[in-house]
């Protein structure tokens, strides 16, 4: 599989099927037993597996602060906490945060390490409709900007609205590459037959 600069892939499949896997041998945190991950000039990637990775006892401008200083980054915070609108509880310690709120956090970490690929995993779980919106555009800014973006999802309907191309996973392998055509329809009849029943595996997606 190839990407390339501007593109954003939608990675779908169950639980347990290696997406996350495929992110951590993108971020070389694991040992790829085969095939090859190469980036052709030594791009920065950055993948956050989950909120685990953020600081509870600090608040969010901290946060923001401490990454900033961390990845010398050259994007302001306030232009990030201004893009995803959560200006209101910045102040706030990430443990007090809702679900939601600390997924927004996430993200913001990502805009402040500007890495060139980015690595998401599930990053639109818990969000409301308004932070879906904002994280939708957010995604089509990071295409402008020439960022190469995989995003894991199991809400389908979500993902086709930024997503250039889905990726089906299946035993750790991509089984099918189709291009997003923006029909959810035949987005979901591809998902159901690779993996059956969408609704019958929604527990498990």
């Amino acid at each position: 599989m190839t990407l390339k600069s501007g593109h954003i892939v939608g990675l779908v499949a169950p639980n347990g099927t290696g997406k996350t896997t495929l992110m951590r041998g993108i971020n070389k945190d694991i040992l790829i037993t085969s095939g090859q991950i190469v980036l052709s000039n030594n791009e920065t990637v950055f993948f956050m597996e989950n909120q685990d990775a953020l600081f509870p006892m600090l608040t969010v401008n901290e946060m923001f602060k401490y990454i900033a200083q961390s990845w010398k980054s050259k994007v302001s915070s306030e232009s990030v906490i201004n893009l995803l609108k959560i200006s209101n509880y910045t102040n706030k310690k990430i443990a007090s945060l809702s679900l939601g709120m600390r997924q927004m956090v996430m993200i913001g970490v990502y805009l402040l390490v500007d890495a060139e690929i980015m690595l998401f995993d599930e990053p639109i779980n818990g969000l409301d409709q308004v932070n879906m919106s904002i994280i939708s555009n957010v995604m089509l800014d990071l295409k402008q900007k020439n960022k190469i973006v995989i995003v894991s999802s199991h809400l389908l309907d979500n993902l086709s609205q930024f997503v250039d191309e889905f990726w089906y996973l299946k035993g750790g392998t991509v089984v099918k590459s189709l291009p997003n055509t923006n029909n959810i329809i035949k987005v979901k009849a591809n998902y159901e037959n690779i993996y059956g029943d969408l609704n019958e595996n929604a527990n498990h997606i």
